[in-house]
């Protein structure tokens, strides 16, 4: 569910940012529909909501850090997603968002960004010999790593 307001983080850049009530307004209509949960009857017309959120859509989506496969996955049509001009997200991307000063395991990663724990483990081997990241000790068998300081 998206809320009006919502403070995310710009992917490209790290600062918070709050999205705009106009663009939020658009995705949720859509979205709603798309879904079919119901709708109010000013927005019941499908084609004003699809104009609208393809011409939100791809600021939304960047400014809340919500990709391409999410949207594909409940239901938005590729049609859609190219006219809005929404990409994939790399792997890489989904899982460096991920990182936290706070212990995180592989497991963990794998689990939120949808990934395979293989794929996390050699993006985290690339991102520890850069020093994005640094391990964090053990806990049983898991091995946990944290965000390095910077």
């Amino acid at each position: 569910m998206v809320l009006r307001g919502y403070t995310g983080i710009d992917p490209s850049t790290g600062h918070r940012t709050v999205t705009g009530a106009k663009d939020e307004d658009a995705v949720r209509v859509y979205l709603r529909a798309v879904i079919g949960a119901p709708l109010k009857a000013s927005a019941a017309d499908p084609s004003k909501g699809e104009a609208a959120f393809v011409g939100a859509a791809q600021r939304w989506a960047k400014q809340m850090g919500v990709d391409r496969r999410t949207l594909a996955r409940i239901g938005v049509s590729r049609r859609v997603l190219d006219a809005a001009g929404v990409t994939a997200v790399s792997p890489e991307t989904r899982i460096r968002r991920l990182y936290t000063r706070e212990p995180f395991t592989i497991a963990e990663l794998a689990r939120c960004a949808g990934a395979t724990e293989a794929s996390v483990r050699r993006v985290l081997a690339a991102h520890e010999k850069t020093g994005e990241i640094v391990r964090a000790g053990r806990v049983g068998r898991a091995l946990h790593y944290r965000k390095a300081r910077q």
